[in-house]
């Protein structure tokens, strides 16, 4: 009994930070931006109503799968491609910037959502790494990179 609520105690702490994460993530770096000025009181609001919509998009998604196991495939799955592409070539190359993880980041997850939704692909994840890599390089080009900050260039 004690096993099962400390396991208990682990999945809703753990299901309270992301829900917190993704509505303050939401509320901070793309609504408050667009909205100057806004009142502090209003940002918590936003905030409130953040934690609310993606607490109804997480029950949506549990209903959807019948196992713990896929529940957890499903939410590392949604945009893990796009994070591995952006991650990989913002290390190790010198191409792309923000339009280019965004590209690849919202094809990597429609391709997964496509792909898990028609039950078309075979191996949706390796459709969607194969589409936000594609979405990286089809957009890097027309992006020039600005060099870190803090580098050695001569002159």
């Amino acid at each position: 009994m004690l096993f099962a609520g400390a396991l208990l105690s682990a999945i809703l702490s753990t299901v309270d930070s992301a829900l917190l994460a993704a509505a303050s993530l939401v509320s901070h770096n793309l609504i408050v931006p667009l909205v100057p000025g806004i009142a502090e009181s209003a940002k918590v609001r936003l905030a409130r109503g953040g934690v609310v919509a993606f607490g109804v998009v997480a029950y949506g998604l549990a209903l959807q799968d019948t196992t713990v196991y896929a529940l957890v495939e499903t939410a590392s799955a949604l945009g893990s491609a796009g994070v591995f592409v952006i991650v990989v070539l913002g290390l190790f190359t010198k191409i792309g910037g923000p339009r280019a993880a965004t590209a690849a980041l919202l094809v990597g997850c429609g391709v997964w959502v496509f792909g898990t939704a028609s039950e078309m692909l075979a191996a949706p994840y390796l459709a969607a790494l194969a589409g936000a890599f594609a979405a990286f390089l089809a957009v890097a080009p027309f992006e020039p990179r600005a060099p870190a900050s803090g580098s050695l260039a001569t002159t």
